[in-house]
């Protein structure tokens, strides 16, 4: 996939799964709501402690992936010769916890404007308590993309 095309799909895209490693060399993959805004990724999480945040905290270092499954195909005469039309986006990087509050409103309007459907009528930049969110930075060292149509 072009470099431009893996840039589109990541924005249009609505869910990332995010790996990291734990302090106990286990993987661990969660899939997150997130926003690519000004060449980085966004999303957010609590504040309260858990797998994602202890594991970034260990190793700031994680991978992305995106992707969006489209048919399975036969290629062959057998049921092994199948495969699946798709796009994806693999990322690595690292993460870091936004710190400034404008910097984090302005990922959480992005965020909004992605997902909130424009029928809520929410009050723009209400986010309660702020210090109670924990808004992530990915910064994306090397990244992928990939597309398979069906033949």
């Amino acid at each position: 996939m072009p470099p431009d095309d893996a840039i589109q799909f990541l924005r249009e895209a609505k869910v990332a799964r995010f790996g990291t490693i734990g302090p106990d060399g286990y993987p661990y993959v969660v899939p997150k709501l997130y926003v690519y805004l000004d060449g980085m990724i966004f999303f957010h999480g609590s504040s309260a402690p858990g797998h994602f945040a202890t594991n970034v905290r260990h190793n700031a270092k994680v991978c992305l992936e995106i992707d969006e499954p489209g048919t399975v195909y036969l290629h062959g005469n057998t049921a092994c010769d199948t495969g699946i039309a798709y796009r994806s986006v693999v990322a690595f990087g690292t993460v870091d916890v936004v710190q400034d509050p404008e910097e984090k409103t302005r990922a959480l309007d992005a965020l909004v404007a992605k997902y909130a459907d424009p029928a809520w009528q929410l009050p723009k930049g209400d986010y309660g308590e702020l210090g109670r969110l924990t808004v992530y930075r990915m910064t994306i060292e090397q990244m992928t993309g990939k597309v398979n149509a069906v033949p």
